[in-house]
């Protein structure tokens, strides 16, 4: 019996839903991206805070209502990679669209038949990569 994938564009649209629907502060809507038995790995929001990590879509909304929240940040797409189940993202993130640049993220995702997300784990780096460069 042969794994089945999701499709390229059904994972691309997922990871494009996931950053609109965080910008625009729609929390609940971010949850129902994913599989019921998720995880999910994030830096932590507050310096100095926790690692932002939930087993399951229940638990991942509760973290995003209740830590996360709402911010205004704006993540470019600068590469996205997909092979069969797996994603790489890397964007650039601004304090708010057009803003200043606030870090680099990455995601490494991993995806079920229906293109829902099974795993995701984010890193980031601050300050953004090549901000040392100048403009």
């Amino acid at each position: 019996m042969s794994e089945q994938f999701p499709s390229r564009d059904a994972v691309a649209t997922t990871v494009k839903e996931y950053l609109e629907r965080l910008e625009a502060g729609r929390l609940t809507e971010v949850a129902e991206l994913f599989t019921e038995d998720c995880f999910y790995s994030h830096p932590p929001y507050e310096t100095g805070g926790p690692l932002a990590e939930a087993q399951g879509r229940e638990d991942l909304q509760r973290l995003l209502v209740e830590r996360r929240r709402t911010r205004g940040w704006y993540h470019e797409i600068d590469e996205l990679w997909i092979a069969e189940d797996r994603c790489i993202l890397s964007t650039t993130v601004y304090e708010t669209k057009g803003g200043p640049m606030r870090s680099s993220s990455f995601g490494l995702g991993t995806f079920a038949p229906d293109g829902r997300i099974k795993r995701w784990v984010a890193v980031r780096s601050i300050p953004g990569i090549g901000s040392s460069l100048g403009g």
